[in-house]
């Protein structure tokens, strides 16, 4: 490696402590100290025998020398102060000093290009408008910049607001958009960021890049950050919010801001226009920003901007702070409402397929076959009505609404019909393990229920998962809690129809809730506009939940009863009784206990008494209880 013979060191009050390390370097290289303002006053006086400048300066200082050095052509290194981390990274530099300085001594310097915008360079970034937050995330809570973009990013955050951009590009490109904020970012791969963004762009290739942000809710701009934070190097696509503009020269406008903040330490005047310079800057980096930014003739301009919003987009957002959830236009998402649309319609397949289900529920619930019941699952199409009427709900559709409720209403009635048909058919058969499994729901069926709407709504959403909907129609099961209410009805057992007919109306309700309250937080309304029928169906879910609440309790109450006698060893008239199993049953006012005891000696009417009112006083209800005694010998 070859080393400069004579060099200038440029310092302010906090760079001076490396002169006396720079001046004993290992290298014979020449060191002289001179003020800035002298070198820019007098440059023929100190660069006529010397080439080289070495800056240990704040930001201000080092763009000052760094515009002049491009006007005289001499080269530069830089000794970063401790507060200037970006540079560091964006160098390649070390966190050693004696490491600094040795690359900053090398005779390798080679040219970089310098962007300015207005005339006054930009060294790191440019930022127009509100980007809340991004150095926070894009520096992955370096400790350094944690607090401070924090606090910046925080006041910021829930006031952002698009604005108009008016740009030019190099080539008289005009592009006319909206976003929150927009900035020129600095080329160096160091930045998660610029990696993020656009891959193959350098400090070298003697181009201006513009990042648009233009989310259309704070969801989806938390998307954006997030997808920062878990950013692959294998990620091909933009995010969502983005749009970016490449070129050797962008004119920027922004109807809403009056300046461009500039590294974060000045300012200049809308309208602003970014360039590259004619002549760059040669400068002493390491290895790694050498690899990373290879030499590049100026490529064709680049213009990336299908994700921000079209001329009526940008009417709707204006002029106004983004919603928490964004608002999907008709012309974004055409094909899935034109299918929800159909989905609500009634048609002779829907019939056909709701009574073929039916009946083939039955028939499995009859035989009590969970396979013949998990085909009527699959079989059903009671689910795409529910859905339909969920985005009805959200975007006040009325039609929608309507036509969604006829068709569940119509599927309602075939699927009682067509159990209480097979039932009257069946009269001798009893009630089966599958039929008895879905007359008494619980709070956690409408946990299955919520879950499953929200499944559904995101199946529905993106046709690459639409499969999906197959799984969600098993998880919930609707048509076999109907077809067990049909079947009460046809053998009039009032108390099995309530019971199935809850847990399908606690499925009704819960899908219809979660599956509007998905499609608004996946950005097809921002607020639910049918607020009546919303507060209806609520209505009827907080209804639904009392019986549904006293159920569980009973549920968690018999468990406790259960753990209770399994744990317990029961001393009865100097005899012990080991409690072998349980089970535990609530039947109305009676609580049934199937107990198998262990005992070595025989158990007399007294003993048996004493056991079950050492039971019974562990519950409210009555105690029913049958026992099975196994004698150990």
């Amino acid at each position: 490696m070859e080393y400069k013979k004579k060099v200038l060191f440029i310092s302010d009050d906090s760079g001076k402590k490396y002169l006396e390390q720079l001046k004993a370097n290992p290298f014979d290289v020449e060191v002289t100290a001179v003020e800035a303002s002298h070198l820019l006053l007098d440059p023929k006086k100190y660069l006529t025998d010397v080439g080289h400048v070495i800056v240990a300066a704040d930001i201000e200082v080092a763009k000052q020398i760094m515009m002049f050095g491009s006007q005289q052509e001499f080269t530069l290194a830089f000794l970063p102060l401790d507060s200037q981390k970006q540079f560091v990274r964006l160098l390649d530099l070390s966190s050693k000093v004696d490491e600094n300085i040795e690359i900053a001594l090398r005779d390798d310097a080679k040219e970089i290009d310098l962007i300015e915008c207005n005339g006054v360079l930009v060294e790191f970034k440019a930022t127009i408008g509100q980007v809340p937050l991004i150095d926070l995330v894009s520096q992955r809570g370096r400790p350094g910049m944690v607090f401070h973009a924090l606090k910046i990013g925080a006041s910021q955050f829930f006031k952002m607001r698009l604005q108009q951009f008016e740009i030019e590009t190099a080539n008289g490109k005009k592009i006319r958009t909206a976003a929150s904020g927009a900035f020129v970012l600095e080329h160096g791969r160091q930045s998660i960021l610029s990696r993020m963004i656009l891959s193959d762009h350098s400090r070298r290739d003697g181009q201006v890049l513009l990042v648009l942000v233009s989310p259309f809710s704070v969801v989806e701009y938390l998307k954006f950050l997030f997808s920062i934070i878990t950013f692959s190097s294998t990620q091909k696509t933009l995010p969502d919010a983005i749009g970016i503009i490449k070129s050797k020269e962008i004119t920027v406008n922004a109807i809403g801001s009056k300046e461009v903040v500039l590294d974060e330490h000045s300012s200049v005047a809308l309208p602003a226009k970014f360039k590259v310079k004619e002549h760059g800057i040669k400068i002493n980096a390491g290895a790694k920003f050498w690899e990373e930014n290879v030499q590049k003739s100026p490529e064709k301009e680049t213009i990336k901007i299908d994700n921000l919003p079209d001329e009526k987009e940008m009417k709707k957002y204006l002029n106004s702070h983004i919603p928490f959830f964004s608002y999907a236009s008709e012309e974004r998402f055409k094909e899935l409402f034109l299918s929800l649309r159909k989905d609500s319609e009634t048609d002779m397949h829907y019939i056909v397929l709701m009574l073929l289900s039916t009946i083939l529920a039955t028939i499995g619930l009859f035989s009590n076959s969970s396979a013949v019941v998990i085909g009527a699952m699959l079989l059903a199409p009671l689910m795409a009505p529910i859905v339909s009427f969920a985005m009805g709900m959200l975007r006040a559709d009325e039609r929608m609404i309507e036509f969604s409720l006829m068709k569940i209403t119509a599927g309602i009635t075939l699927a009682l019909l067509a159990s209480a048909g097979v039932a009257l058919l069946l009269p001798e058969l009893a009630l089966t393990n599958e039929m008895k499994s879905r007359i008494n729901p619980n709070l956690l069926d409408m946990g299955v229920a919520v879950f499953s709407g929200v499944a559904a709504a995101y199946s529905k959403s993106f046709k690459e998962i639409a499969q999906s909907l197959a799984g969600v129609a098993i998880a919930v099961a609707l048509v076999p809690p109907l077809s067990v209410a049909g079947i009460g009805l046809g053998q009039g057992n009032m108390d099995v129809f309530f019971g199935a007919f809850l847990l399908f109306f606690t499925n009704l309700v819960g899908i219809s809730i979660a599956a509007t309250l998905t499609f608004q937080a996946l950005g097809f309304s921002s607020v639910v506009k049918s607020r009546k029928s919303m507060f209806i169906v609520s209505a009827l879910l907080i209804a639904t939940s009392f019986p549904l609440y006293f159920s569980y309790s009973k549920i968690i109450q018999s468990y406790q009863l259960e753990k209770f006698i399994e744990q317990s060893r029961f001393l009865v008239n100097d005899k012990y009784v080991i409690i072998k199993s349980v089970s535990v049953v609530d039947r109305d006012e009676v609580t049934v206990i199937d107990l198998t005891l262990s005992v070595r000696e025989a158990l007399k009417r007294q003993d048996l008494e004493l056991l079950r009112q050492r039971l019974q006083d562990q519950v409210e209800h009555k105690l029913f209880i049958r026992a099975e005694v196994e004698y150990i010998l």
